[in-house]
């Protein structure tokens, strides 16, 4: 392979690791708005153990919401996946909660540990590159 070849092997690959990291960054921030989200969740269930009846606006979606009443806090319905959705305790539903958060922290520190191997591959990658250009 010449000099060119060889440049170009290594940008096509600087390339490809960049697509790569794009998409690491893409569910990076989709897994930490999902913490987020349950945090809230969490937040709100807490809210919820000392309420015994109590008036307040349903989200429907879109940023649309209607009145309704929490008649009590020790039931939660909880969506488990495939559409079904399940009653269970206020504690039981804290602790779904903070499990499926556990779980995606553990998907996050995943995400940051395939970024650093890229940003490693992408360094090693540009120093090949210089190299080649430097050769006579």
């Amino acid at each position: 392979m010449n000099k060119e070849e060889e440049l170009n092997n290594r940008l096509v690959q600087m390339q490809l690791l960049d697509a790569g990291m794009r998409s690491l960054e893409e569910r990076q921030q989709m897994i930490i708005e999902r913490v987020e989200e349950l945090a809230r969740a969490r937040s709100s269930l807490d809210d919820l153990k000392d309420i015994k009846t109590s008036h307040i606006f349903l989200p429907l979606g879109a940023g649309a919401f209607v009145k309704g009443t929490v008649e009590s806090s020790n039931e939660i319905m909880m969506a488990v996946g495939g559409g079904a959705v399940v009653k269970v305790t206020l504690d039981g539903a804290k602790d779904n909660l903070d499990e499926r958060e556990k779980e995606m922290k553990k998907a996050l520190g995943e995400v940051l540990e395939q970024k650093k191997a890229v940003v490693d591959q992408f360094s090693k990658l540009q120093i090949e590159a210089e190299e080649i250009s430097r050769k006579k």
